[in-house]
């Protein structure tokens, strides 16, 4: 589909990343035109959709309320063989660790459960480590202040003591305190 729009940077995905990408650029004084593979959706509407789904299956089936478009597959609606090239999921507690995405304009923002993981450092030497995967081509270093930039817009909180904080390593840690301190953790 031929287009005449123009700008000075095009941003491949309208979540998290690309909309801190756009930001940035805008910030600097630039155009910024943004793709999205998905349709844009009104959040009532999603909302109406999870409504209107039996029990059973918003139970199972996270991303039913997002009906997917042609144009714009999700994982879950692919062939068992296209979902395992995909990834890869093995071991007795593999069904806990099940991934998704939803393909509409805002990326996982629509379903994101608010918890945000970080690679740890020896998460990006497995090879070098236990002998598995591949090793990244650059050190923790390199992205820990995009992790941090992109936590602090979307108001990760945590503590700020450094003994308290994952991982423990000086060569994980957070460069920046989090935005706001961490829910009070409560034990009975």
């Amino acid at each position: 589909m031929a287009s005449d729009d123009s700008a000075d940077v095009v941003v491949v995905g309208t979540g998290v990343v690309g909309c801190l990408i756009a930001e940035q650029a805008l910030d600097a004084g630039l155009s910024v035109l943004m793709l999205e593979a998905g349709p844009r959706v009104d959040r009532w509407r999603v909302v109406e959709n999870f409504r209107n789904l039996p029990p059973s299956i918003r139970l199972f089936h996270w991303n039913a309320a997002y009906p997917p478009k042609p144009w714009a597959p999700h994982l879950e609606t692919r062939m068992p063989k296209e979902q395992e090239q995909y990834l890869q999921l093995e071991g007795p507690n593999a069904r806990a660790y099940l991934q998704g995405y939803v393909r509409y304009a805002g990326g996982a923002t629509w379903h994101w459960a608010g918890i945000c993981w970080r690679i740890t450092p020896d998460d990006m030497r497995l090879k070098s480590l236990y002998g598995v995967g591949r090793d990244w081509p650059f050190g923790h270093d390199v992205i820990e202040p995009y992790y941090t930039r992109a936590e602090y817009a979307i108001g990760v909180c945590g503590p700020s003591d450094p003994a308290l904080q994952w991982p423990t390593r000086q060569a994980g840690r957070r460069r920046r305190r989090c935005r706001s301190p961490g829910c009070p953790a409560r034990w009975r």
